[in-house]
This record gives structure tokens, sequence and C-alpha cells, in this order.
């Protein structure tokens, strides 16, 4: 089976993450091939029109808004938000139970960061989703957690629960990480 790559950002960031790209050569899907939107010997054509309406349907679920025009956009139109919801969408696509987040909030503006972050929420409900959330962001971190791992050179220097990393923290790393966040004056 060969990847196909397009120059389109959101149909092709949720289609590669979601489904297995169609083509052998052949103009049918192999017998390998995503059993959820084809079968075996089914034409190209159909398949696509099937992988499309995942795309469209995952892109909904993560509040694209108008997904289909959306889907067709170059990489450089859509906004920080949207290319982050194309990729949740793409994570989500095959019913994980524990998604990794790497900095998913990072370059995104405070109002576009919180509609990230309930979407996430919305997401874990909904779906039963857990989340293994990395981030150098504070503030995030004690908004989204329930459990904590701070982490120094690559070693663990404290764990706990969330209030009490914040509220008490053991390790001196912990506290000079918690000192250097900015609180709003007044």
């Amino acid at each position: 089976m060969r990847l196909i790559l397009s120059t389109r950002l959101l149909a092709a960031t949720v289609a590669l993450g979601a489904l297995a790209a169609c083509g052998n050569g052949g103009g049918t899907t192999p017998a390998s091939a995503d059993a959820s939107s084809r079968t075996a010997g089914e034409p190209c054509s159909t398949a696509k029109a099937a992988r499309t309406e995942k795309v469209l349907d995952l892109l909904r679920s993560v509040g694209v808004p108008e997904p289909e025009p959306r889907a067709q956009q170059y990489p450089h139109q859509p906004s920080g938000g949207l290319r982050q919801r194309a990729l949740i969408a793409s994570a989500i696509a095959c019913g994980p139970r524990l998604l990794i987040a790497d900095e998913p909030t990072a370059a995104l503006d405070a109002t576009v960061q919180a509609q990230v972050l309930e979407l996430l929420g919305e997401l874990q409900e909904r779906l039963g989703i857990a989340y293994l959330f990395i981030s150098h962001d504070l503030g995030v971190i004690h908004h989204v957690s329930d459990r904590v791992l701070v982490m120094k050179d690559g070693a663990v220097v404290g764990s706990g629960d969330v209030r009490q990393i914040f509220t008490a923290p053991v390790h001196e790393y912990t506290r000079r990480l918690l000192s250097a966040v900015l609180t709003p004056v007044g």
C-alpha cells in the first residue's frame, strides 16, 4: 500500500491520521485496507467518498465550522486553532483510550487556548479518553490535571495530586518553577 500525500491541510491531516490511504495501483482497495470504510475489491472512488465523509464527520466532531470548504484549505489558510482542531480530529479517529497531548496549546492565544482545553474536556467526557498532558504551562497543567509529574533533566523530581504539587511542593526545583509563574497584579 502506498501513502498518498496531499497539499490540502485539514483533509490530509485528518485522513492521514485516521484512515489507510487508498491506492494499490489497480484501482481497487487492497484486501488489508481499513475494513470500516470499505471492503476488499471495492472501487477506490467509493472508498474515497467514505473516507471523505469520515473526515468531515471528524472535523464536525471537534467543532470545525463549515468543514467542507475548510477541508480544502491550504496549510497557511486556517488559524492555529483550526489546525489544532484538525490534529485533535486525527488523534481521536481510531477511538483511543489514551491520548498523549504534547504541548497542545503552545503558540495559541489565550482565547483559543481556552477553547482547545474546553474541547479536550468535552471529548474526554463524550469519548472516555484519558490524557497524558505534556506542557510547560503550569496554568494549563493546574487546569487539566488530576495528578502531576514534574521532570528536570529527564528525571521525575515531583509527583502527586495536583493540589499537593501546587500548594506544598516537596522538591526545590518544583518550588522554583511555581515561584517563576507570573501572577496578575491588582
